[in-house]
């Protein structure tokens, strides 16, 4: 995309994330479910004041027991201008997280051809509850990502070269999606109800990459923050959060490494 359309695709697409945005606020404010920015909104909202001015995207974090109060409630009072997305509304949506999105859009990024639905979204990511042994702890989220890269191999019917990838093909190839699907939640789930002193995000692309561990303190509770010319919430303790996901925060990237994500992607209204 050219630089001058990129800025305007960005700004419209802002504008209805949003507006997902509000109504997500809305509906945990009249229930008292507790959010909390998540990633690089949370970065975001702390370093900016709102979007990362290179960010297309909004995403929100949850507690699982949160998370599965938002969904129920979801189901029963979202506005119509907006679709609840998880595997329940969509079998072809084969992801751990939902997505509100806008209905009337359409954003289309690669993977995404089978959903029902491809309109502008936020992301609703689920933190589940791990040992609060750390060590052991940094071990489930070994198995787990190992787990979710499985599946995802399983899904996308990716092939490996090596002797290894091609045994580990072979293996899975007998699973059904749907059974890996319940092993992995399942595994998720297996402290739901027990206040560990540790959470993390199995559903994260990045905890392919780190042992995001963080403390349940820190993200138990949120605070209000502003964001845009809006006010949402953020996590109690952003900073460690902040600092484990990013180091030190506050330092922007090299100009390099400040790229727009919906470069090749096509957003409009219809």
């Amino acid at each position: 995309m050219e630089a001058e359309q990129l800025n305007s695709t960005l700004i419209k697409l802002h504008h209805v994330e949003l507006e997902i945005m509000d109504e997500i606020h809305r509906l945990c404010v009249k229930h008292q479910i507790s959010y909390f920015l998540d990633s690089g909104s949370a970065l975001g909202a702390v370093r900016h004041g709102g979007f990362i001015p290179w960010d297309d995207d909004i995403d929100i974090g949850m507690l699982r027991e949160d998370y599965e109060r938002f969904i129920e409630v979801a189901k029963q009072e979202l506005d119509n201008r907006f679709f609840l997305h998880t595997h329940e509304t969509d079998i072809n949506y084969l992801l751990f997280f939902a997505k509100i999105r806008k209905n009337g859009t359409k954003l289309r990024v690669e993977g995404d051809e089978l959903f029902a639905h491809h309109g502008i979204w936020v992301d609703i990511f689920p933190f589940d509850n791990v040992s609060s042994n750390s060590f052991i702890a940094k071990w489930e989220i070994k198995i787990g990502r190992m787990l979710k890269r499985l599946y995802d191999n399983r899904v996308g019917g990716k092939r490996r070269s090596s002797n290894l990838g091609r045994m580990k093909n072979f293996l899975i190839c007998w699973i059904s999606t749907e059974r890996f699907r319940r092993w992995f939640e399942k595994f998720c789930l297996r402290y739901h109800g027990c206040a560990t002193k540790n959470v993390t995000c199995f559903s994260y692309k990045m905890a392919r990459q780190f042992n995001l561990l963080f403390p349940r303190s820190a993200i138990s509770s949120s605070i209000p923050c502003k964001f845009e010319d809006r006010h949402y919430y953020l996590m109690s303790d952003y900073d460690t959060y902040l600092r484990t996901m990013y180091g030190n925060y506050m330092a922007l990237p090299p100009k390099e490494q400040r790229t727009y994500h919906i470069n090749g992607k096509v957003c409009f209204e219809v």
